[in-house]
């Protein structure tokens, strides 16, 4: 296929005018493709089209022979049990339409070469560095995985992987920034894929975007419905998803950086309704535990329903901080309010919000705010 069309191009270039404008359209009708190829050649006459196919015609002594191409590609439909047609349109127009075949059903057994698919079970297209997101890309077609893979490799860790359900494990390990996945896959496609991520509590943060080359309306709302964050249809512009990429990314970096200005969370950090549950559920278990000193990141977890290392990669996820990190930041969080709006000592608000060691609390202020509990009360002074 690849030689039938390159050679009616070539010959289209080769024998066109310059400037001229060369028509090349390709389309699937039922089970057939169909190629059409129209340019401007005002050297061969309608009554010589029949003589094209031959190797070396010449339309007159003085022309330059047609040479083997078009010969090839007759004899290259043929063996595809196609066929190829070539009519003038106009004056000055010549049009070469060929239909072929795209079942099996069309072809004998013999005449049918199986190649096996390459299936990458998980590949990491650069070594990881921290500074850098990360995507997971999945795809079955090997040579669309490779491509969107060249897409984002220079500026982000990219995983991929042909398999669907060892993406789903990869996901589930790595906590990526953002997934990429076709939809059209065995096993487990892609609306599938999202909605086992979107209602697991340890990946519902992760934003989806969904690659499709064709999409019903149905599928898209199907895909909404569980939490995808975007479709992009195939063949899609490069700059156009990578820009989606950026803004997803940089939306989740920008719900981390709120947790640095406020104390707790509000409702704009909800994606989905599992995450609104997860959030729900760990503003309850703040608001009822954070202040007592024995509230440990194991206790953390047991409260939460979920084991210390699926919390710690949980918080690290969409927070950025560990879960001892994230403990402390909200009892600093809490300490400024109190130094802010009541009438209490360093001291008394260190212990309030769960310190053991006024020294301590005092250090991780510091570090916070860039100066002591003392500095930040008396510049709040009414």
């Amino acid at each position: 296929m690849e030689k039938i069309g390159s050679n009616l191009l070539s010959n289209a270039i080769k024998y066109s005018p310059q400037e001229s404008i060369i028509y090349f359209t390709a389309q699937q009708q039922n089970e057939q493709l169909q190629l059409s190829i129209i340019n401007k050649n005002n050297q061969i006459r309608a009554e010589k089209l029949g003589h094209i196919f031959q190797r070396f015609y010449q339309n007159n002594e003085a022309s330059e022979g047609i040479g083997v191409g078009l010969a090839l590609v007759k004899e290259l439909v043929s063996l595809s049990k196609g066929t190829i047609l070539a009519n003038t349109l106009d004056n000055d127009n010549i049009q070469f339409s060929v239909t072929l075949p795209i079942t099996k059903d069309a072809f004998e057994k013999f005449e049918i070469i199986e190649h096996p698919k390459i299936i990458i079970e998980s590949e990491i297209s650069t070594e990881i560095k921290k500074n850098q997101a990360t995507i997971v890309i999945i795809d079955d077609e090997i040579d669309i995985l490779n491509f969107v893979t060249s897409i984002f490799k220079e500026n982000y860790n990219v995983i991929k992987t042909t398999n669907s359900n060892n993406g789903l494990e990869l996901i589930r390990k790595q906590l990526p920034d953002l997934v990429i996945s076709d939809i059209m896959m065995p096993e487990l496609n892609g609306i599938e894929l999202c909605n086992k991520l979107k209602n697991d509590q340890l990946t519902s943060h992760i934003p989806i975007i969904l690659l499709t080359a064709k999409v019903t309306q149905n599928q898209k709302q199907e895909g909404f419905e569980t939490g995808a964050d975007a479709y992009v249809t195939k063949p899609f512009n490069t700059e156009t998803l990578k820009i989606r990429v950026s803004k997803l990314i940089e939306t989740r970096a920008k719900l981390k950086q709120r947790f640095n200005e406020q104390p707790i969370l509000t409702k704009t950090l909800e994606v989905t309704s599992v995450e609104a549950e997860f959030m729900q559920r760990l503003k309850n278990v703040l608001d009822t535990h954070l202040v007592d000193p024995e509230f440990t990141t194991d206790a953390f977890g047991k409260y939460m329903h979920m084991s210390r290392t699926q919390l710690h990669r949980k918080l690290k996820a969409i927070v950025g901080m560990t879960t001892s990190e994230f403990m402390r930041s909200q009892r600093i969080l809490l300490a400024r309010n109190i130094l802010k709006n009541q009438d209490m000592s360093v001291s008394e608000a260190a212990y309030m919000v769960g310190f053991n060691s006024v020294s301590y609390f005092i250090k991780c202020f510091k570090k916070i705010y860039s100066e002591t509990p003392s500095q930040y009360i008396e510049k709040h002074k009414p």
